[in-house]
């Protein structure tokens, strides 16, 4: 990112959680170059300042991570996929420009998507997806898992987490109320 970040030509934003970056449990191929990620030095040539990435392809829904929240979705996608759901994750990647093209390629497939971000949820990365499809006249559920508007007390990052249910299984849980098994037919296409 911060390659990217150095080659572009106007302004941009690098937002560093208060840890080290996020490493999913086993091997993950980069889609972007079919490197391994814990090669350190991977500068993931070829991404753009306006393309998300599909982690896992899927077939009910889309979890939408972003930032440090992508990982933490692809984790409880793994864990919900033993219950018998299907989801789609996507790496969004940027607040802006957000991925329009992607989305409504994925709209056609998928009627709900699910946004994860570490961040207050008014005015966030999900309010930005809902305008998206507003603008493009796309019509899709939204929902939304982030921080909400009140004063958090100070902890470990991962104490933060867990107490705003920012963790894989809290993920989990909020899409379970989100989504149940019989309820997907009603928002497929």
């Amino acid at each position: 990112m911060l390659a990217l970040a150095l080659n572009q030509s106007g302004p941009c934003a690098i937002r560093y959680p208060r840890a080290e970056a996020y490493r999913p449990a086993g091997a993950y191929i980069c889609p972007l170059c079919n490197q391994n990620v814990e090669d350190v030095k991977h500068p993931h040539e070829g991404m753009r300042s306006d393309r998300a990435e599909i982690l896992r392809e899927g077939s009910d829904f889309a979890l939408v991570g972003l930032g440090s929240m992508a990982w933490p979705a692809y984790e409880a996608a793994a864990a919900l996929s033993k219950e018998g759901f299907d989801p789609y994750v996507v790496n969004a990647r940027f607040v802006t420009p957000i991925d329009s093209q992607l989305f409504k390629e994925l709209s056609q497939k998928i009627k709900l998507f699910i946004t994860v971000e570490e961040g207050v949820l008014d005015g966030g990365f999900g309010s930005a997806l809902l305008e998206s499809f507003e603008k493009e006249n796309i019509d899709c559920k939204v929902r939304r898992i982030g921080l909400p508007r009140k004063f958090i007390e100070h902890a470990k990052r991962e104490e933060l987490l867990k107490m705003c249910g920012l963790t894989p299984a809290g993920i989990a849980v909020k899409v379970r109320e989100f989504v149940k098994i019989k309820d997907i037919a009603d928002v497929k296409p």
